[in-house]
């Protein structure tokens, strides 16, 4: 039993990350994909921030060019969307995991906010856009910018940083790989968020967030739970209660902390419920 187990994981991990190409070991690729990016998000947000514009349909279409640029970086390393975790065969998983961490979620929200207040509260959308409807948000955020971010971040430069790292010890890889890769999604945001906070403390709940998302990667490997749950932490979910739901800034509160465990707990039980059923498929 333990060496099908061992198949399996093994099997899991070849799956999820790179397929073997000649580029694997070549870092110009990942280079040239980060400054591309990071250039792209800096004269959009650049030009958003002149104007004054908050037109989701700009966001969209900066996602749109860097899908464009992850892919043909991706297809340069000869690398396909399978290996990442985004496929036809991690929709329905990705997305029955990520409903089901909502409804925990929301259960949990509705047990800690009565208990806190005595009341319940539904709680608003965050409007990124003014005068554009929620739905438009929530198309924005799930649609295009969680998956496209989650795609480039975590299925790109998570796993190539791990293909580039030499240590034998695999665990040491992943985590150095993991806070690396953490700490490049929180410099890509420092043209649209650090002015307006004024610090660069703020790197440091990014930076976190980062670690949440890159985690839930590492151990799932499905980018469609990953993108789904980007996305929603942008806009907030139709039902969510009370607020539960953690602030990007705030992430000390005990909201924040809670919303993690949850994240933990759901990803480590998708976990096992994946390893008990490869190791079915097998028998």
């Amino acid at each position: 039993m333990e060496e099908i187990v061992l198949k399996i994981t093994q099997s899991r991990q070849q799956d999820q990350h790179f397929v073997q190409s000649p580029s694997s070991g070549d870092i110009k690729p990942l280079i040239i994909g980060l400054v591309l990016v990071s250039s792209l998000i800096s004269i959009t947000s650049t030009i958003a921030h002149i104007y004054q514009v908050t037109n989701p349909l700009i966001t969209i279409a900066l996602a749109v060019t860097m899908y464009m640029i992850t892919l043909r970086v991706l297809r340069w390393e000869n690398i396909p969307l399978k290996s990442l975790g985004l496929s036809a065969k991690h929709f329905i998983p990705g997305l029955l995991v990520f409903l089901s961490f909502w409804i925990i979620g929301d259960l949990f929200a509705l047990i800690l906010d009565f208990a806190t207040t005595g009341s319940l509260r539904l709680a608003r959308f965050v409007t990124l856009s003014k005068g554009w409807p929620p739905l438009i948000n929530i198309i924005e955020q799930w649609l295009f910018v969680g998956p496209v971010e989650e795609l480039f971040n975590r299925g790109y430069v998570q796993t190539k940083i791990l293909t580039l790292l030499k240590s034998n010890g695999k665990v040491i890889r992943r985590i150095v790989a993991l806070f690396l890769s953490s700490l490049i999604f929180a410099l890509l945001h420092i043209p649209h968020r650090l002015p307006e906070m004024h610090t660069w403390s703020a790197l440091l709940p990014l930076v976190i967030w980062g670690l949440v998302l890159g985690y839930i990667y590492d151990r799932c490997g499905n980018l469609v739970f990953s993108g789904l749950l980007h996305g929603s932490l942008n806009v907030g979910m139709p039902i969510i209660i009370g607020t539960w739901l953690p602030k990007i800034t705030n992430i000390y509160s005990v909201n924040s902390l809670s919303f993690i465990a949850s994240v933990v707990l759901v990803v480590e039980a998708y976990r096992r419920w994946e390893l008990r059923h490869q190791t079915e498929m097998i028998d």
